[in-house]
């Protein structure tokens, strides 16, 4: 008996020392269930039996202590540790998110406010590698590039970067048409898509009213040099004067009735093109149409007459408007022809994207070469300039039509165009001892071309600007950022008088002196007081010359190479004779304020467009190979 008592009690510790232990394990299995699992490396916790599911009871059994929970569930706990990432506090998060990113923006921001590359950067791009720089040259930085060395800039591109323009346009044209191609689009409709394909807007009443009416005109424009956004002021009153006029004073300035109370023929810039008969114009002999004057009826003269006369300044419009005096003198008409051809030119570059078309306009001065006192001259534009060229390589084509239009018969043209011979126009070589007998036209040419290469050889290349022109040409130099110092050595015939009225302020005779200077090295340029004066040797002016027309006397032995420069044109652009200096500036002043008031369009442009005048008018003279070419 006392054996079989002592057996049942083992039994029974036995029996509660499992029950014990496999609570144990059922405590940490349902704290494994309820923990989200870190990995699929933890192992799933072990199946129970039956018999361990049906002793679980808490009521009887005793929980193991809090210590010996916390080792069995640390190994678990160090290895999620272990694999999880790192808790961080919602709170703090976006605070050092947000830190983070200023820094950021900041460490990115700060290259970008350094100072722009200088043009002799080897890093700055070229004609050639410019293509390689576009993603480190965004359009922002490339126009302010372009605003802070704006005093820098020319307005005379080289022939170089006039054939990369055209590439570049030639390959923006051909990539359109491929994507038109790809996207299974007209060009019709992709044209409508990209806004620098469609044609220029006509201008309608309210340019009309910025141009002409006496209000806005009495607002001045902004000068050179002031803050930025005066001119956005006065567009801005100028279109809320425009807003406030009633619906018959807007009328007034629809170019029909406006061109009609004026008694002037609608201008090339406010007709509409679809709208245009030119059969409703007076037909010359020539046959040739002239753009009629509107007309309306008498209700409408009696209702806008007075609304005209109150709003227009009718002297404006007549000073811009009127149709001038053809015939007064000829360097005028020649002038006012090559400009209606190159609005011409640029109408039909225009329409030919919506037509379909392509064009060859070629323009000749009908005057023979020394006869009169015009310059005969020829101007060529193409769609296809390739064919042009082949033309005139080929069969002489702007020399025969050149020659035949100067009174030629059509055997004679051809003839000469193969021999040279006809409307050649050849420049003397001016040299200090034949220089009395030169016309004004060719002296003036002639110390030019000097003055030009005087600035080149100090420049060490050809500067964006050549010698000032105008009255006091220190002052001009230092104004265009050529910082050079005018010598005049002893012996030079130019006075200190004569040099301070410039260029076209001087006479002739003084013009004959300079160029007598300049040949003799008396007139020189200088860097600073400690360098060497810089002059013209003769071997400088020999050189250019071998480069320039052949000289006189000697008629041009390649008729290929020298084909396209045509019957009766000239290498450089001359002046008529001091006399007619006044009348020639007083049209370019007029052409200038007509400039002024286009300008009310862009506030961007404003400053260029008067820098671009005063340049036009210092350059004039060496405007040289431009109408040459074409």
């Amino acid at each position: 008996m006392p054996n079989l008592r002592k057996r049942r009690n083992d039994s029974t510790t036995q029996q509660v020392e499992s029950r014990t232990a496999t609570a144990s394990v059922s405590t940490r299995s349902t704290r494994a269930k309820n923990r989200i699992p870190v990995t699929s490396e933890l192992a799933p916790p072990a199946k129970r039996s039956k018999r361990t599911q049906a002793s679980q009871n808490p009521t009887s059994i005793d929980p193991p202590s809090p210590s010996q929970q916390i080792e069995d569930v640390l190994p678990d706990l160090t290895l999620a540790a272990r694999l999880a990432p790192p808790d961080q506090d919602d709170s703090t998060r976006p605070t050092q998110d947000a830190s983070q990113r200023q820094d950021n923006s900041t460490r990115s921001t700060q290259p970008r406010l350094a100072t722009l590359p200088d043009r002799n950067d080897p890093t700055f791009p070229t004609i050639h590698n410019y293509k390689e720089h576009l993603l480190r040259w965004p359009q922002g930085k490339i126009r302010k590039y372009l605003s802070v060395h704006r005093s820098e800039l020319s307005n005379r591109p080289s022939q170089a970067i006039q054939t990369e323009l055209k590439l570049a346009y030639q390959t923006f044209e051909h990539t359109l048409l491929m994507i038109a191609m790809v996207g299974n689009i007209s060009e019709k409709t992709m044209r409508k898509q990209v806004p620098e394909s469609r044609n220029k807007r006509r201008k309608g009443g309210y340019s009309i009213y910025r141009r002409f009416g006496k209000k806005p005109l009495s607002e001045s424009m902004s000068e050179p040099g002031q803050k930025d956004g005066v001119l956005s002021l006065r567009n801005k009153r100028n279109g809320c004067r425009w807003s406030s006029l009633d619906k018959d004073s807007k009328d007034v300035f629809k170019p029909k009735i406006f061109f009609a109370l004026a008694g002037l023929p609608i201008p090339r810039d406010y007709i509409d093109k679809k709208k245009l008969d030119l059969t409703t114009g007076d037909i010359h002999q020539s046959g040739d149409h002239s753009p009629p004057i509107p007309a309306i009826s008498a209700e409408d003269e009696a209702l806008y007459r007075p609304i005209y006369e109150e709003l227009v300044d009718e002297s404006k419009v007549l000073t811009l408007l009127k149709p001038k005096a053809m015939g007064a003198t000829v360097a005028k008409t020649q002038r006012r022809a090559q400009k209606m051809l190159k609005e011409i030119a640029g109408d039909l570059a225009h329409e030919r994207k919506d037509c379909n078309m392509a064009y060859y306009l070629l323009g000749v001065s009908t005057e023979m070469p020394g006869k009169g006192k015009g310059t005969p001259w020829s101007v060529e534009y193409s769609s296809h300039p390739q064919v042009g060229t082949w033309a005139n390589d080929q069969y002489g084509f702007r020399r025969v039509f050149a020659a035949y239009a100067q009174g030629a018969s059509m055997g004679e043209a051809i003839v000469s165009s193969n021999k040279d011979t006809l409307g050649t126009c050849t420049r003397t070589k001016l040299t200090a001892g034949t220089s009395g007998g030169q016309s004004c036209d060719r002296v003036k040419g002639r110390l030019s071309h000097l003055l030009r290469l005087l600035i080149t050889k100090a420049n060490g290349s050809t500067p964006p600007q050549s010698f000032p022109q105008t009255a006091n040409p220190q002052q001009s130099l230092y104004r265009r950022n050529l910082d050079f110092d005018i010598v005049q050595l002893e012996g030079s015939q130019l006075s200190k008088e004569a040099l301070e009225k410039g260029f076209r302020g001087m006479t002739t005779q003084d013009r004959r002196n300079w160029i007598t200077d300049l040949e003799q090295a008396l007139f020189c340029l200088r860097k600073d007081p400690y360098s060497e004066n810089v002059g013209l040797t003769p071997s400088d002016i020999v050189e250019e010359a071998d480069k320039d027309a052949s000289p006189t006397g000697k008629q041009i032995t390649k008729p290929k190479s020298s084909a396209t420069k045509g019957a009766g044109i000239q290498d450089e652009e001359d002046e008529e004779d001091d006399e007619e200096d006044d009348d020639n500036e007083e049209e370019e002043n007029d052409d200038d304020d007509e400039d002024d008031d286009d300008d009310d369009d862009d506030e961007e442009d404003n400053d260029n467009d008067d820098d671009d005048d005063e340049d036009n008018d210092d350059d004039e003279d060496d405007q040289d190979q431009s109408n040459g070419q074409g």
